[in-house]
């Protein structure tokens, strides 16, 4: 971190970090309403302690950095609940006749049954999914199968998910590389306004001046 030790950016708010003119960059969080907003204010906070930004542009990239990589977790997320999503459909396709059979159930409360087991399940019910998981085991049916089935299930969503995250990573990155090229331009500005050397170069052309003859 460039910025001082006694700064904890993970418990910081990022209203100690930012300038108190530059406080509406807070008035317009990315987090939705089920979102967790101090968490992205955390992430903000880590941002800005690293990148130590200096002016009202590198502030604003460093908001960007974190808006981006905030877009990516959500996108991450969404990805993951793609695959939960499709558990109850693929558990009906490998195991529906093999319960409706175990159980002795008419087709719609198999259905039903089976589909409230994998719903627990996925939400992390333990009893839930300790039954599943044996089910499944006699049905020949393993965990590997059941998240392909998923997958394939939600292939179309997934995909575009993974596209969209593509395009924010790039984003993200993308932001990241401006504020370092603005850095570097800015500090070979400064080195060719003051050259180390400029001084002894005076110095040789007034020597050079009072050498000649007269």
């Amino acid at each position: 971190m460039s910025k001082s030790s006694d700064v904890s950016s993970s418990t910081s708010s990022p209203s100690r970090l930012l300038p108190e003119r530059l406080s509406f960059l807070l008035d317009d969080r990315p987090t939705l309403w089920f979102e967790d907003a101090q968490a992205y204010d955390a992430l903000l906070s880590e941002l800005v302690a690293e990148y130590d930004p200096n002016g009202m542009i590198e502030f604003m990239l460093v908001k960007d950095i974190a808006d981006a990589e905030w877009e990516c977790g959500r996108l991450r997320r969404m990805r993951r609940a793609a695959i939960e999503v499709g558990f109850p459909q693929a558990t009906y396709h490998l195991m529906f006749a093999f319960y409706q059979e175990q159980t002795g159930l008419n087709h719609r409360d198999a259905q039903n049954s089976l589909q409230i087991l994998t719903r627990q399940s996925v939400r992390g019910d333990r009893e839930s999914s300790e039954l599943l998981s044996e089910v499944a085991e006699v049905a020949g049916v393993t965990h590997q199968m059941m998240h392909f089935e998923a997958y394939k299930i939600g292939l179309k969503t997934i995909t575009a998910i993974e596209e969209a995250l593509s395009r924010a990573e790039r984003r993200r990155d993308q932001v990241m590389r401006m504020i370092d090229d603005r850095r570097r331009n800015n500090a070979a500005m400064m080195r060719s306004l003051v050259k180390p050397d400029a001084a002894d170069d005076v110095a040789e052309s007034i020597e050079g001046v009072e050498g000649r003859p007269s």
